[in-house]
């Protein structure tokens, strides 16, 4: 072979070469679009064509992917990257199918790069309120320009679409929050070259049967300036929420009633108009209904805050108490208390994490006012109690105590007569005695108050012939306290002194004291033992002394017993005349017995009597002996003489027995002469 012909065959094969290898290859398909009529536009990227060598571009369609796919359209304009077929009528009940073929050089066809399809939106409606979507990629594996996200549209009102979200998955479950409407979906999904892949429009009439998301209670609080119950509200999440029913359960119940039904424009505060939070704690909670009827579960339920108050007038404190607030939003941090005096201004004076609270050194005979507010741990939700007001009275105190008497009984005990004011209520009443009237006095004893107005304790084994006594009252009101005291009252002290002259005189320290002044004393006095009940005199109230003449008594023992009584006078403010007794004082006379030495029984003296002085009667016994010593005749009764009756005259002994006033027995012994 001659070089000219190896140079030319040189040539000729790389021309065939360069010529094989500029083949213009199948495009690779970026997007399919099925659009509103069902037409379908297929996008593309532009092959490489260095050597224009391109003819046309074949688009081959098909109803099913091993299906017989024909020709549907020739383009001849290399510059051309999209396609639409008219009459692909792809919104029917299956995909299109496409592929593209490249011929070049007149002739020459390249495969196919891939075979894609129509992205078909299938939509499953099983009547839960729940839309189920399904669709194909329009290729598997994607074209490498393709996004991996679908978003997914729901047209809602007619004519406009909304993203409903973005998913990598060829599913999406769609809740309905719309009420029975027929409601159309599209699937797309987009590719780097700035085309879209756009699913068929597929729909179906729907309902929503899902409970909208309960909504919840910031809040459950009392205003201040209309005491009524105000809850804060924080709306559904769903957004077909249009109204909430407001529920409150009975204090005496466990059931929620629904009192309202709020719709429309949802406030975000609440105000129940019929609510009373002054009476107890009101729990309230609160659910959502849907544009289609749907209603929530209730809600979690929030709860008044009920503060009362217990006002200690003894400790002069105020104890507040309250039930726990329960389920507020982020828990509670703590409950702070404030304060108001005589309608001032509210101040906090003080927190808490507990339920009770105890305010002290409160000022008597101001208006206290209270009320407890909870506040949670971010300080962006809180919770007023109702108010509680009282005033811090003064403890009442009974006007008056009085000592109505100081009396000393026979039996040597003092009874103090006491007369306090009834109308106030008091705990008791606290009796001194004291030895001197500055004191000191010790208690005595305590009274427990009845109700009542007089009052009586006995101040028992005390020695009141020996000295003066004084005593004074004083009330224990109701917080145990002493207050009002009484006047200071004394025993009278009574002694007696017997004289020579058949006389007795008596010395007496004067009474104290009676706010009637002494205006006068009666004197008693008793003859052997027996006290007579009328007295034997009556002095003024300014003596202090008195002299009983008892000549006209020696018949008696001799033994003669006195007591004073001072009488109060007019002028008692409590309307009280009270009388008063010593002590009991005794008194003696020395015996005396006169015994005639003779006696005739047909004489002047026909008896034999002895004439006795204070001697004790019931022990009296007068004996007569004969010569012999022999008992010829006895009497016990001091009155009755002996008449010598059936005797001889002579002389005869005697034998008189007897019991003085001082209680000592004696015998006095002797003769007589009997003349006859």
């Amino acid at each position: 072979m001659t070089k000219k012909w190896q140079i030319f065959l040189f040539f000729a094969f790389n021309v065939l070469t360069i010529r094989l290898f500029a083949q213009v290859s199948s495009p690779q398909v970026s997007c399919v679009q099925v659009l509103a009529n069902g037409d379908v536009t297929i996008s593309w990227q532009q092959p490489a064509d260095p050597l224009a060598e391109f003819t046309s571009y074949t688009v081959f369609s098909s109803n099913t992917l091993n299906g017989t796919y024909t020709p549907t359209a020739i383009i001849n304009s290399y510059s051309t990257i999209s396609y639409t077929h008219v009459g692909a009528n792809a919104t029917s009940t299956q995909p299109k199918f496409y592929y593209i073929t490249t011929t070049s050089n007149g002739s020459t066809t390249l495969p196919a790069v891939d075979t894609v399809r129509t992205i078909f939106l299938v939509i499953t409606n099983p009547n839960n309120g729940v839309a189920y979507l399904q669709w194909n990629p329009i290729s598997n594996p994607l074209p490498t320009s393709s996004s991996l996200n679908y978003n997914v549209y729901r047209e809602y009102p007619t004519g406009t679409y909304t993203l409903l979200g973005t998913t990598t998955d060829v599913k999406w479950r769609d809740t309905i929050n719309i009420c029975s409407y027929f409601l159309n979906y599209r699937v797309e999904i987009a590719d780097a070259s700035g085309c879209n892949s756009v699913s068929n429009v597929s729909g179906s009439l729907l309902r929503d049967f899902t409970p909208p998301i309960p909504p919840s209670i910031d809040s459950v609080s009392i205003s201040s300036t209309t005491n009524q119950t105000i809850m804060g509200l924080s709306p559904s999440s769903s957004s077909d929420a249009t109204c909430y029913v407001i529920y409150k359960r009975p204090v005496q119940g466990f059931s929620f009633l629904a009192i309202d039904t709020v719709c429309g424009n949802v406030p975000t505060l609440y105000i129940n108009t019929s609510s009373n939070p002054n009476g107890a704690s009101e729990t309230y909670s609160i659910a959502a209904i849907d544009s289609c009827g749907n209603i929530s579960t209730i809600g979690q339920s929030q709860n008044t805050l009920f503060l009362n108050q217990s006002y200690s007038l003894c400790d002069k404190s105020a104890l507040l108490g309250w039930n726990p607030y329960i389920n507020m939003k982020d828990g509670i941090l703590q409950y702070n208390i404030y304060m108001s005096i005589d309608g001032g201004a509210y101040s906090i004076i003080g927190n808490t994490t507990q339920t009770s609270y105890t305010q002290t050194n409160l000022i008597q005979n101001k208006t206290y006012s209270f009320f407890v507010r909870a506040v949670n741990t971010t300080n962006t939700a809180s919770s007023t109690s109702n108010k509680v007001s009282f005033y811090s009275k003064t403890q009442p105190q009974p006007s008056y105590v009085y000592i109505k008497s100081v009396s000393v009984q026979e039996s040597q005990d003092i009874i103090i007569e006491i007369k306090a004011d009834s109308t106030k209520y008091f705990r008791g009443i606290a009796v001194y005695r004291a030895l001197d009237v500055a004191g000191p006095f010790d208690l005595l004893g305590s009274i427990n108050a009845n109700g009542t107005t007089n009052y009586v304790i006995s101040d028992n084994n005390v020695e009141t012939s020996e000295r003066t006594y004084y005593y004074k009252a004083v009330i224990i009101d109701s917080c145990g306290l002493e207050t009002v005291t009484s006047n200071v009252s004394r025993s009278i002290v009574l002694e007696a002194k017997s004289n020579s002259n058949r006389t007795n005189t008596l010395t007496w320290i004067d009474y104290e004291s009676y706010l009637g002044t002494v205006v006068s004393y009666n004197i008693y006095r008793s003859v052997d033992d027996v006290f007579n009940p009328a007295p034997i005199a009556n002095v003024s109230g300014s003596l202090t002394t008195f002299v009983d003449d008892v000549i006209e008594l020696v018949p008696n023992q001799g033994r003669f017993s006195y007591y004073v009584q001072a009488v109060e006078g007019t002028g008692n403010p409590f309307g009280v005349m009270a009388l008063s007794n010593s002590n009991i004082v005794d008194t003696y006379h020395t015996d005396s017995i006169f015994v005639p030495n003779a006696f005739v029984p047909k004489g002047v003296n026909k008896v034999f009597l002895p004439m006795t002085q204070y001697v004790e009667k019931t022990e009296y016994k007068l004996s007569i002996y004969d010569r012999w010593g022999l008992k010829i005749w006895e009497t016990a009764d001091d009155s009755e003489g002996w008449d010598g009756e059936k005797k001889e005259g002579g002389l005869y002994a005697y034998l008189i027995e007897y019991k003085n006033a001082y209680g000592e027995y004696k015998q006095i012994t002797g003769t007589v002469m009997m003349v006859k």
